[in-house]
């Protein structure tokens, strides 16, 4: 990434390149692994084991700069270059965690304040 958090594109196909030399060089076996998984490239998990999150970032790439500029050299799919929805479903995930926070704020001070007044009212 530069200095803006942009990505220079001319770095990430010198690296997707040394990765895919590094795939190539792989065991038969070693690349079963990747190719056996159940659902391809969309079996990454952001959340899931390291090799679930690894098939994510990969897949992430792979259909956000599109195969012209990240060659899929795992499946050997076609991608246009639409994002795929991992950076969005962070946000997500953040959002409906506010959500509940501020509910539970919300319903711990309503139940306070009902407590509150069936207190007052039995001093009363």
């Amino acid at each position: 990434c530069d200095a803006n958090g942009g990505t220079i594109l001319e770095d990430l196909k010198d690296v997707w390149d040394d990765m895919e030399a590094a795939y190539t060089a792989l065991s038969a076996a070693e690349k079963l692994e990747f190719t056996s998984r159940e659902g391809g490239i969309d079996s990454g998990n952001k959340d899931g084991d390291a090799m679930s999150q690894m098939i994510a970032k990969y897949s992430y790439i792979v259909h956000k700069y599109g195969t012209t500029n990240c060659k899929d050299f795992i499946w050997g799919g076609t991608y246009s270059g639409a994002a795929r929805p991992m950076v969005s479903t962070i946000v997500n995930d953040n959002m409906n965690m506010m959500f509940v926070i501020i509910a539970l704020t919300t319903s711990m001070a309503f139940v306070g304040l009902m407590i509150a007044k069936k207190r007052k009212r039995l001093v009363k």
